[in-house]
């Protein structure tokens, strides 16, 4: 039994949760040719009251460096020597040119025919903290440029107002995917007629 079902005191044994990709763009930056391996570095992006919102990046093999894995405490990586912001910007720079092309996904939380809020989902996934009781947000993501990388945060450090500030920073491009939406009225059924049409080989 799921946690969604306990929570819900649903013991019928209905469908458990599953997670459904709802739409994917991808932006090239650079050229990828034919047989040449790049890593894929995703990350959660930011959530709404319906989607989850993941980025992936196609980059340059061994640029990312990070300095643990933490479903992998086996696996060690090189630390990388930063002695202030001079060297910060180097190695902005260097992973700004090692970047080929960046991905945007969304994903949906259904049980059956329900949707389940992605708070819900992570709260009950033990991926954040419970949300303190008449927890409001106060601050402000207003001031933060898109191009500034978030600040590293220790794991005991993340509260809802860090979160929450994230996750405001995050909404701000699924924001513009999110709009997309609205190319599918875009569809006018050919009215004023098509160049061509070509048929499959199955419909022939």
């Amino acid at each position: 039994m799921t946690k969604f079902q306990k929570s819900r005191g649903d013991t019928s044994g209905g469908p458990s949760p599953v997670v459904a990709l709802g739409g994917v763009s991808c932006f090239f930056k650079r050229e990828i040719g034919p047989y040449q391996k790049f890593e894929m570095w995703t990350r959660l992006l930011c959530w709404d009251r319906k989607w989850f919102y993941m980025v992936t990046h196609l980059v340059k093999p061994g640029v990312a460096k990070p300095p643990q894995y933490t479903l992998q405490p086996w696996r060690k990586a090189k630390k990388t020597a930063t002695s202030g912001e001079e060297d910060e910007a180097v190695m902005r720079e260097k992973l700004n040119k090692a970047v080929y092309a960046t991905a945007i996904s969304r994903y949906v939380v259904k049980k059956g025919r329900m949707t389940i809020s992605p708070e819900e989902a992570l709260i009950h996934a033990d991926m954040v903290p419970p949300k303190p009781e008449g927890w409001v947000f106060k601050g402000d993501v207003s001031d933060v440029a898109d191009d500034v990388v978030p600040a590293a945060v220790d794991e005991d450090e993340w509260n809802w107002d860090v979160i929450e500030t994230e996750r405001r920073r995050g909404l701000r491009f699924a924001e513009m995917f999110t709009q997309l939406d609205g190319l599918h009225d875009f569809f006018d059924g050919a009215k004023n007629g098509a160049l061509a049409r070509y048929p499959d080989v199955m419909s022939i």
